[in-house]
């Protein structure tokens, strides 16, 4: 089964869930991705990530300068780690970028292909009228980042 993190632009409210803002609302599969291996440069613009585009542009300059430096197979080892790495990241990019962009995280929702993500996801939606059931909550409501408090949680404790 794949996870996926579903995202929805700043002005879609969980009160007001029209049928636009439901068609509006992306499934951003975790894991591997292709796109992000084979046409790195494309997938980047097509899913308009300015920022982890130069910043691709400016990693790969760096590695293969430094690769170049060092010689020998270094170049070729250099650019399918990356690739590989890349690909891998590529999903937590996207999310990210989508979060710089003021995009909020509605849930994550388990489902073997991306079609019964949707159909789980909006069953719980309406189910609970307004928030998944077995979604995970946003981070901009504190959920998934500890926070520096006064009181001590076993694990997650910042402050000695």
């Amino acid at each position: 089964m794949a996870t996926y993190v579903v995202m929805a632009p700043p002005e879609v409210t969980a009160e007001k869930l029209t049928e636009a803002d439901a068609q509006r609302i992306t499934f951003v599969k975790d894991g591997f991705s292709w796109g992000a291996l084979l046409i790195p440069i494309i997938w980047l613009l097509y899913n308009r990530m300015w920022l982890a585009f130069l910043g691709y542009l400016v990693a790969v300059a760096a590695i293969q300068i430094a690769a170049d430096s060092v010689g020998g197979a270094a170049p070729g080892v250099f650019a399918i780690g990356f690739a590989l790495l890349f690909a891998i990241e590529g999903s937590a990019l996207r999310v990210w970028s989508l979060e710089r962009k003021n995009w909020q995280t509605l849930g994550i929702i388990s489902a073997r292909n991306r079609d019964e993500a949707e159909v789980r996801f909006f069953d719980f939606w309406l189910n609970d009228v307004g928030a998944p059931v077995n979604a995970t909550p946003s981070p901009a409501h504190g959920a998934t980042a500890p926070r520096f408090s006064e009181h001590s949680v076993v694990g997650l404790t910042l402050n000695d």
